[in-house]
């Protein structure tokens, strides 16, 4: 529809609606960026049941992966608004799911994760932790850019001559050279079981030197 292709321009092009707007101006047919807000916000009224119904789906599986980040919003003045994001890398079910929370409160850490039982992947955030000591089913697991990023602010105080933590940075780069290694693997074998033998033949070798250089 004329809609989905306004939005589609803002979203998957990144053309803004007062682009759209000289635009189609240009072309004879004066459209204005209040109208096609309008119609931005009448679309999705109508499609957010079912993309929150998607969000609710992807909690039936057993690892999902998290983040927050805050966002500047002019009438907001209550709270500082988070975007919230949940991800099941699944490569054969993937997606994900965005929420605008009110805050970086648990209560939108629940209602995202609601009925959902199984591994959470994600930065040290006492709201994750605290998840995790609720006994709900929930095995909080460390992600593992957050800590190569932790060890860039330690060498950086240090003017980026800490070896300890550039050594550990290094390790992390590998051990994401082999998670891209044994992903472009699959994508030609599709076989689970390989994908799975292969990563920790690789990656644990690797894991093993980052604990051993963590203990000093």
């Amino acid at each position: 529809s004329l809609a989905a292709m306004f939005i589609g321009d803002k979203f998957g092009r990144r053309l803004a609606y007062r682009a759209q707007e000289a635009m189609w101006d240009k072309a004879g047919a004066f459209i204005s960026r209040k109208l096609l807000s309008d119609w931005q916000i009448k679309v999705t009224d109508r499609v957010m049941p079912l993309y929150r119904l998607i969000g609710k789906r992807l909690n039936d599986g057993g690892v999902i992966q998290m983040d927050e980040t805050p966002v500047s919003i002019d009438d907001c003045i209550k709270a500082r608004p988070f975007v919230w994001i949940k991800v099941v890398a699944d490569a054969t079910h993937p997606g994900c799911f965005y929420l605008l929370g009110p805050g970086r409160s648990k209560d939108v850490l629940i209602e995202m994760l609601e009925g959902f039982v199984g591994y959470l992947q994600a930065d040290g955030y006492a709201c994750y932790v605290s998840l995790e000591n609720d006994g709900v089913g929930i095995i909080l697991v460390p992600c593992a850019a957050h800590m190569r990023r932790t060890m860039v602010d330690a060498t950086n105080l240090f003017g980026g001559r800490l070896k300890s933590a550039n050594d550990i940075i290094a390790l992390f780069d590998r051990l994401f050279g082999i998670e891209r290694d044994c992903y472009a693997s699959y994508e030609r074998h599709r076989s689970k079981e390989r994908f799975l033998s292969e990563r920790k033949a690789l990656a644990l070798p690797v894991i093993g030197k980052i604990k051993e250089l963590l203990k000093k």
